[in-house]
């Protein structure tokens, strides 16, 4: 996880108001959208710490369902629930969850 999105993560977890809005962007929220979230609070995010994120934690198996088309729900590896929206869900998920 880059410095940025870490530094997100932990704004979001102490700030109840920033996690409404990110919810409220619905279930699959474009990077652009979760990027000017950020910017409202200071925090400088790209499509790259959103991918760099998920890169490190993809399983041999996830990669398959990706590459096959099949990526557009994921298992969350800390909870076990079921995610939609690809890699993008599944970062919001662990931020707003975990």
């Amino acid at each position: 996880m880059t410095e940025n999105l870490r530094r997100f993560n932990e704004t979001v977890k102490a700030n109840e108001e920033l996690q409404r809005k990110l919810e409220s962007l619905g279930e699959e929220p474009t990077f652009d959208q979760i990027i000017a979230v950020a910017a409202e609070h200071g925090i400088t995010l790209t499509p790259e710490d959103f991918e760099s994120a998920e890169a490190k934690e993809l399983s041999d198996a996830e990669l398959d369902d990706v590459a096959g088309g099949y990526g557009q729900t994921m298992r969350c590896k800390i909870c076990q629930k079921r995610i939609s929206g690809g890699a993008l869900g599944m970062t919001l998920h662990r931020i707003l969850a975990h």
